[in-house]
């Protein structure tokens, strides 16, 4: 007879070991407009990418850009390589896309673009910042929260192109006889010229000056009025205008050439 053994319990000879699975996908996101500066008046656009280091597909996860106010939007759009870019939940210059997604790996990205035009009053620095969320409803976790934001920060510049044109009297100029010239301030941009100085300078045959300064176009003059050659600030709009009309009585004794000569 042949010999052998037996086990009296075979319910001992397995063993199942269970775990829960949870995949985490890096998400990183970058932001630039590729400008050093920005100068008021201008349009800018901001390119955002956001890219899955892995090593899990990244689902249910949302864009954001809280675009400043300084800039007023006039495009955006989201281009999707390899993913989706989810739903469009964008609100004025909220700038939001939820619910998208991104398989990991090289190649597949998710990029926005928001384009958008600088007002002309705008100073300082002009800082903007997208994140990149991952809610709890999210099919995955990042393990990595520091290259979930990306801000772009830019000195703004005032650039304006100021032009003056002036008028004088016509015909024949006579001692003692009050003359008037109209000068014209316009401000061909981008930026809103702000305490913009504008200056002139009169012959000593023009006595008694006075002038006067009208604004159009959203303009403002810093006084309505005043004597003597014209020294005072004004604020132009982009294509803002205002207007001098000066005022002056030639001297008796007057012979030759007279100057006004204005700057701005």
């Amino acid at each position: 007879a042949g010999s052998g053994s037996s086990d009296p319990n075979i319910a001992t000879n397995a063993a199942t070991v269970q775990g829960v699975y949870s995949p985490e996908a890096n998400l990183s996101i970058s932001k630039s407009n590729s400008q050093p500066n920005i100068v008021a008046g201008t349009q800018t656009t901001y390119q955002i990418d956001i890219t899955n280091l892995g090593p899990s597909d990244a689902s249910g996860f949302n864009i954001a850009d809280a675009i400043p106010a300084m800039i007023d939007v006039t495009s955006y759009a989201c281009v999707e390589t390899g993913g989706s870019c989810g739903t469009n939940a964008t609100a004025g210059n909220a700038v939001r896309y939820t619910n998208a997604n991104l398989p990991a790996g090289a190649g597949r990205s998710l990029r926005l673009v928001i384009t958008g035009t600088v007002k002309g009053d705008a100073s300082g620095t002009l800082s903007n910042t997208a994140v990149v969320e991952t809610p709890s409803s999210a099919t995955h976790t990042d393990p990595d929260a520091s290259n979930d934001s990306a801000t772009d920060a830019d000195p703004v510049i005032q650039q304006a192109d100021l032009a003056v044109s002036m008028t004088g009297p016509t015909g024949g100029i006579f001692a003692g006889n009050r003359v008037s010239y109209t000068l014209q301030i316009e401000n061909r941009g981008p930026s809103k010229a702000i305490g913009a100085l504008v200056t002139n300078v009169l012959s000593p045959a023009l006595e008694a000056p006075t002038w006067t300064c009208q604004p159009v176009s959203g303009s403002t003059c810093a006084a309505p009025a005043g004597s003597g050659g014209i020294n005072t600030t004004v604020d132009l709009d982009l294509n803002g205008q205002v207007t001098f009309v000066l005022t002056a009585t030639v001297a008796r004794n007057f012979g030759g050439n007279l100057a006004n000569n204005v700057t701005v």
